[in-house]
């Protein structure tokens, strides 16, 4: 059996993903990690560009580094969605 995310499918192929991340480095591997997924990765730097993004598009999920969510910079509420 295998583990982790099931990449063969339709499951994630198209889905709008947003990377909300600040180093550069993390940003490619991240987005390489994800690429077997097929799915749209829309890349941030800051809390405030992924504020800006969710209000203009709708995401399947959002990956956050975690020290932009602690810095105050960005305010994440359960259950938000984008238009």
């Amino acid at each position: 059996m295998k583990k982790g995310i099931e990449t063969d499918g339709p499951g994630w192929t198209g889905q709008r993903i947003l990377l909300v991340e600040d180093n550069l480095a993390n940003q490619h591997v991240i987005k390489a990690m994800l690429a077997p997924l097929k799915c749209r990765i829309d890349v941030v730097g800051s809390g405030r560009e992924a504020i800006e993004a969710l209000s203009r598009a709708s995401y399947h999920v959002a990956l956050m580094n975690c020290q932009i969510a602690r810095s105050g910079r960005v305010r994440m509420h359960k259950g938000s969605q984008g238009p």
